[in-house]
Order: C-alpha cells, then sequence, then structure tokens
C-alpha cells in the first residue's frame, strides 16, 4: 500500500510547523511485515495524481497512516509519501532534512521560531500559486489485484 499527498497552498503555521517537526522523525514503513526505518524526505517517486493535478515528486514522510493500516487492517508493506507544489517548496523541505540538525527539528520551541521566519513566504506564494490538495491510495492485494482510490480538491482546508 502507498498513501501518497500532494499540496499547494492553504498551509497555515500549524500544517507548516507538523511537517517542520516530521522532518526530525525517521520515517517508519513496513516492508513484507517487517518494521523498516527510512530518511525522512528520501525515497522520491513520481506519482500520477490524475487531471488537473498531474505528475508529482512526492518524498517518504513519518505519516500515522502507515501504523494503522499496518496493525489495523494487516497491510504487510506500507509507506506514505508527500510532496508539495510548487516545486521548490520540496529543495527546501531536503534542505531542512540534509542541513538542519534533527534536535532542532524535534524542538517545539525551535520549529516554532522556523514557522515565524518562513510564513510570511509561504503565504505570499501561496497567494500566486492557489490552493489544492490531492491524495492518492495504491493497493496491491493478496490475490494480485490491484487498485487505487484517488481525492483531489480545490482547498487543502476540506
Amino acid at each position: 500500500m502507498l498513501i501518497a499527498c500532494e499540496c499547494s497552498g492553504g498551509a497555515g503555521p500549524t500544517i507548516i510547523a507538523t511537517s517542520f517537526l516530521l522532518l526530525g522523525e525517521d520515517v517508519i514503513a513496513y516492508n513484507k511485515g517487517k518494521e523498516v526505518r527510512l530518511k525522512p524526505y528520501g525515497g522520491m517517486l513520481s506519482i500520477d495524481f490524475g487531471k488537473g493535478v498531474g505528475r508529482k515528486d512526492v518524498f517518504l514522510l513519518n505519516l500515522p497512516e502507515v501504523k494503522s493500516a499496518h496493525e489495523i487492517l494487516g497491510v504487510p508493506t506500507v509507506s506514505a509519501r508527500f510532496g508539495t507544489a510548487p516545486f521548490f517548496w520540496n529543495w527546501g523541505m531536503e534542505a531542512m532534512v540534509n542541513f538542519v540538525p534533527a534536535n532542532i527539528l524535534r524542538d517545539k520551541s525551535k520549529v516554532q521560531q522556523l514557522v515565524r521566519l518562513f510564513d510570511p513566504l509561504v503565504r505570499a506564494i501561496d497567494g500566486i500559486v492557489g490552493e489544492r490538495v490531492s491524495m492518492r491510495v495504491d493497493l496491491e492485494c493478496a490475490n494480485g489485484r490491484t487498485t487505487l482510490g484517488l481525492f483531489t480538491h480545490k482547498q487543502l482546508s476540506v
């Protein structure tokens, strides 16, 4: 199971803070029932989010849906990825993982300082690019059947 989310615009300070805090956590994923820990914002995939969104790059992030899908639904292989638009925000997220020490990204007060620094820039860019969210779940069943679910909305705040 792959859970992927792509969004642009509409991210307020809480979403920015949560995103930064997640960059300080190892990504927990499951491969054939075994827990694996991966670097945040690595493992890029290019995912097609369909009409109106198109193909977007998404990156590993430690989202709670992964553990729920594994433990509650019994899905043996599951990971979650996240991406944002415009594309240069993804570069910024990668830079934070690579250059900001994880202990700073885990510290809520330091993350709040980063949010105060970046929020005005995020809002200015959001005013230009607009707002949208798209989520895609790919599921491969034990019998080999595959299916996907896709949700897209013009507002992230839905």
